[in-house]
């Protein structure tokens, strides 16, 4: 049987017998020390040492020797939970506790990547920071995956488990390297971060990391207003951006065709790859708000905000036709349709045909790079507004060469051309 004490349980055995303890964490480091020299100097170095909190807190006692390292217990966040309690609930609302749900629901991932959801070298190997039923992570555990699922030590590694780490962007990147990493770090705060690191500006120069937006006060509910896909429910108010919104919902599945929930609504929903709720929106976005203002003057907060609304509003306005492109080579009977309603189905479009994964390619690599890029201040989101809208081009020039063996016909959804970014709004 698992064994799993509160953490009050832990200080008064260890208080009981506190030679016992102490010669249990002695035989643990004599061995390891011998195996896994790295492990044990981390331990050594960690609070946790100070602490007196040694290896059989989170790995049991279950385990005395080579034989029977399989008794060994591997932490997951029920296990931290037991010391962090704050830690742990906040970390349960937050979007990287829903990782492993999220990358489930849309498998366009794994086709992309030529990767399995069970696959540690794959899409899994950052997801799995995610909470998982114990049938999952057995699974995991099976295919080889059996470090990195108790979640906090994706960001506290082991066994170190340092706050300090934690505290710096190098800790995101090893999950979010190639998209908001490299977004941030060639923007104005990246590079102050990099001065003042350096010491080429003071200590107290203001140079805003990942941490200081997205966990304000150490706040483990890492959140954003906009979510992974800039998408949300209820649609913007502007009504040619909602028709543009509900195409792209209903082609990834939430949004029925002639309304009501499509056939990945409940995934989606639990994902928290989107807002479903204006009130969950407009909190977060009040939290992106004085997360600016720390360095910033409200106006300015609210108009740089507002043009990057008008980024995603452009975006989406040249993805939506991309779908309606792609929708009218079924009409036109070009193209088989696969799939319920009568748009594309964007997440399984990585296995059709190639102008079916053009269009998943512009919706999940190009549009979220652009909404990396502006959102962490890049410059680089200039670029990749141009990329989409060659994308669209790319993706009419394909549909032209799939009419091209037949006579001309009418078009049941006419081309629309690229919508111009709005004028920032007044602020709110």
């Amino acid at each position: 049987m698992t064994r799993r004490l509160p953490a009050a349980a832990f200080l008064l055995a260890a208080l009981a017998s506190p030679v016992r303890a102490e010669e249990e964490r002695n035989a643990c480091a004599s061995c390891h020390q011998q195996i896994q020299p790295g492990i044990v100097s981390d331990w050594r170095l960690s609070r946790h040492a100070r602490a007196q909190v040694g290896c059989e807190a989170c790995h049991g006692v279950l385990h005395t020797s080579s034989d029977d390292v399989a008794l060994a217990q591997l932490p997951t966040i029920d296990t931290c939970q037991r010391c962090h309690a704050l830690q742990a609930a906040q970390f349960r609302t937050g979007k990287h506790a829903r990782a492993w749900t999220a990358v489930k629901v849309l498998p366009t991932f794994h086709h992309l990547s030529q990767g399995k959801v069970d696959d540690p070298s794959g899409c899994a190997a950052c997801h799995r920071i995610g909470l998982k039923s114990a049938e999952e992570a057995a699974a995991l555990r099976k295919a080889g995956a059996s470090h990195g699922q108790a979640s906090c030590d994706a960001c506290h590694t082991r066994h170190l488990f340092s706050a300090l780490e934690a505290r710096q962007p190098e800790a995101c990147r090893s999950c979010h390297g190639s998209l908001q990493y490299d977004a941030w770090a060639s923007s104005k705060h990246g590079a102050r971060h990099r001065l003042v690191t350096s010491g080429q500006l003071p200590a107290e120069a203001a140079a805003p990391t990942c941490q200081v937006c997205h966990m304000q006060n150490g706040d483990h509910a890492n959140r954003t207003p906009w979510g992974n896909l800039a998408l949300r429910l209820p649609p913007p108010q502007d009504p040619a951006w909602a028709a543009d919104q509900r195409v792209i919902l209903v082609a990834l599945g939430l949004l029925g065709a002639t309304g009501g929930d499509g056939p990945r609504a409940d995934g989606l929903q639990d994902s928290g790859l989107l807002h479903l709720d204006r009130i969950d929106f407009e909190n977060e976005r009040h939290k992106l708000t004085q997360a600016c203002r720390q360095c910033h003057g409200i106006a300015f907060v609210r108009e740089e905000l507002d043009r990057r609304d008008g980024l995603i509003r452009k975006a989406d306005a040249l993805c939506a036709s991309a779908v309606r492109e792609v929708a009218a080579l079924y009409d036109d009977g070009v193209l088989q349709k696969r799939g319920p309603g009568p748009f594309p189905d964007l997440v399984q479009a990585p296995l059709a045909s190639p102008v079916e994964q053009r269009l998943a390619t512009i919706f999940f690599d190009h549009r979220a790079r652009l909404m990396a890029t502006a959102f962490h201040m890049s410059p680089d989101a200039a670029g990749w507004m141009n990329t989409l809208e060659r994308d669209l081009f790319a993706i009419q020039a394909m549909a032209d060469e799939l009419r091209a063996p037949t006579p001309p016909a009418h078009r049941a959804i006419p081309r629309r051309k690229a919508v111009p970014a709005p004028a920032p709004a007044p602020g709110r």
